[in-house]
């Protein structure tokens, strides 16, 4: 599934809550022009900016996955689990690139949600495992 540009999720998302450009920025602390070059594409902004837009949204994790897999250009692994929101910037990556080979398996119609669901739910039980023993061997 393509990947939405930046611009056009973040002026979604900020349209979606009444909000103008101007309020935004205020609400955030960043600039007009920041927030106003990011929805034309001018500029793609920083993480950090991100995470000031999204907590004033108030975003939900569905949309925020959706602006995370925007501002990086591909598709974000979303997952409710804590350990995955604490993962720093090359932990993440490391996650969705082996959740995202997993995906494989989801792409098979006769597989059930449920089944589904039990892998995704091993598999990153699986990676954490790994990632923690990894850690004790440094």
């Amino acid at each position: 599934m393509p990947v939405k540009k930046l611009s056009i999720v973040l002026k979604e998302l900020r349209e979606s809550r009444g909000l103008t450009i101007k309020k935004l920025a205020e609400l955030t602390g960043l600039g007009n022009g920041t927030i106003g070059d990011m929805e034309t594409g001018k500029s793609h902004g920083s993480r950090k900016s991100l995470g000031k837009i999204a907590k004033v949204l108030n975003l939900t994790p569905e949309e925020r996955n959706l602006l995370d897999s925007a501002f990086l250009g591909r598709e974000v692994i979303s997952s409710d689990d804590p350990r995955v929101t604490n993962l720093n910037k090359r932990e993440r990556l490391q996650h969705d690139d082996f959740m995202r080979d997993a995906l494989l398996f989801f792409q098979d119609e006769k597989v059930s949600d449920e089944d589904k669901q039990k892998l995704f739910d091993s598999l990153q039980e699986a990676f954490f495992t790994i990632k923690l023993a990894n850690k004790r061997k440094k």
